[in-house]
């Protein structure tokens, strides 16, 4: 910003000399260094980061039948797959076998959830949170606008809706599930148009 008007003012004719302490420096520079300590701390926790190179796509072909043995491709780039997905056995093995290609799929492995009772333009998934194995996610025009909120946990099949939850005086417009957050069992849920659009929080939990 202070460039600009510097550049302003000089195009006029105006000579404009820059304080020592300038304050937009000084934001910038905390700016940058916030930036900085942001990605410092996404990186912690995470594991080794590798960069696969490019080239062909890995394939792993399952055995058929004795007469059909499982196809196990053979590349240099899997000792880095094996290093990304974190298995430690076998770690310079080029071998893209089962046990790689299992890890991948897992690795890829997406899944899609809605509600149990939702409709068009309930709104399902306006707000999410996840702590854990258990996401929450907020539908705000169920129920005429009074909003639910959906509570999932991760099972070995997959997701599972285990809860629909509601403001104990909640009514229609109020958009229950506008906003979101969890912690462990305790989740907190807005309600912003609840009570003349006073708005409202809910805490919910064990």
């Amino acid at each position: 910003v202070s460039e600009c008007v510097i550049a302003t003012a000089e195009a006029n004719g105006v000579t404009v000399r820059k304080r020592d302490d300038d304050p937009m420096d000084a934001a910038g520079e905390r700016a940058e260094q916030l930036k900085a300590k942001l990605a410092e701390l996404r990186g912690q926790g995470e594991g080794p980061v590798v960069q696969i190179a490019d080239g062909p796509a890995l394939k792993f072909t399952p055995a058929k039948s004795k007469k059909q043995p499982a196809v196990v491709m053979e590349d240099p780039r899997v000792p880095q797959l094996r290093a990304k997905l974190g298995i430690t056995e076998n770690t310079n093995d080029e071998h893209y076998d089962a046990k790689v290609a299992e890890a991948v799929r897992k690795f890829q492995e997406t899944a899609e959830l809605k509600g149990t009772d939702t409709i068009g333009l309930d709104g399902f998934g306006i707000s999410v949170a996840i702590s854990g194995t258990t996401a929450v996610v907020g539908a705000t025009g169920h129920a005429a606008g009074a909003g639910r909120v959906y509570v999932f946990t991760k099972t070995p099949g997959g997701w599972k809706q285990v809860a629909e939850l509601k403001g104990s005086d909640t009514g229609p417009g109020d958009e229950f599930g506008f906003s979101v957050g969890i912690s462990g069992v305790t989740a907190v849920v807005g309600a912003p148009l609840h009570a003349a659009h006073a708005g409202q929080a809910y805490v919910l939990g064990a």
